[in-house]
């Protein structure tokens, strides 16, 4: 047996990973926002009016990249609530720790395949995201699902 099949390894590491996943998408916005602007203090002074001001520009690759940055990064906060509730309810019911481990660390694989797809944007990539997002909410109900099923045994 090795430690990933017997303690609950994604409790300590998972938490900050996802926090990770989250935050991508607000890096990679403010990166494509950001280049080029050669007054510094207008990104650090105002960096919320000055993304949206990016954002409204249209049809220039930044703008696209900040309006798609945004929205990720603000799916990734609405996701984390669930994923957050899955992992306590399945760490408080004692669920087996391989299949706790395993579907922490699918479900974060699977938050990062919906950041790059959505930060894409493409036809292809729109439609892995959706999926990836279901995948993502299935892998939450299912660690909710063993949670229940470890309650009532």
């Amino acid at each position: 047996m090795s430690v990933w099949d017997e303690k609950y390894v994604m409790l300590a590491v998972g938490m900050p990973l996802y926090w990770i996943t989250v935050m991508i998408p607000h890096f990679v916005k403010a990166y494509y926002g950001a280049r080029g602007e050669k007054n510094v203090d207008k990104v650090i002074g105002e960096p919320r009016k000055y993304f949206e001001e990016v954002a409204a520009k249209g049809t220039t690759a930044a703008a696209g990249y900040v309006r798609r940055g945004t929205a990720a990064h603000q799916n990734g906060w609405e996701a984390f609530i669930l994923y957050l509730s899955a992992v306590v309810a399945a760490f408080g019911a004692k669920i087996n720790p391989a299949t706790f481990n395993n579907l922490c660390a699918l479900a974060l694989i699977l938050r990062l395949v919906f950041n790059f797809c959505y930060i894409q944007g493409t036809t292809i990539t729109s439609r892995i995201r959706s999926i990836s997002f279901l995948a993502h909410v299935i892998t939450c109900f299912t660690l909710h699902y063993h949670a229940y099923t470890a309650i009532i045994a």
